[in-house]
């Protein structure tokens, strides 16, 4: 998995865009087609509780063609907020944090989201 990662620090903002090896992205999307209704629990357990929980699985279309996304937002107990937005082999990330916690974060996210079921 390579990682590439910005901030602006006067916007309060920053962004991640992920690269997925195949397995990686595979292994993502099974797990989430299995686990859509235990997703919240499984990240309140390693991020603390959160407030606000979104879950959207759909389409996008770019350059003229569609593509699958998945949609994953929340937002933790101390008013941060990430969205995360999964396409074939990536994922981008946005956040109102700094990039350490972003990073952080999505380390924990897809670790969370490569997991057996259990």
């Amino acid at each position: 998995m390579k990682v590439s990662a910005y901030e602006f620090k006067n916007l309060s903002k920053s962004y991640g865009i992920v690269e997925f090896e195949v397995n990686e992205y595979n292994k993502i999307i099974s797990n989430i087609g299995m686990l859509k209704e235990k997703l919240k629990d499984m990240l309140e357990l390693v991020l603390g509780s959160l407030r606000c929980f979104k879950y959207a699985k759909g389409f996008m279309i770019y350059g003229g063609k569609h593509y699958s996304l998945i949609y994953l937002g929340f937002e933790t107990e101390d008013n941060a907020i990430f969205a995360f937005e999964l396409y074939p082999n990536s994922m981008s990330v946005e956040s109102n944090t700094n990039i350490g916690e972003l990073l952080r974060v999505i380390d924990l996210t897809v670790k969370t989201l490569m997991k057996e079921k259990e």
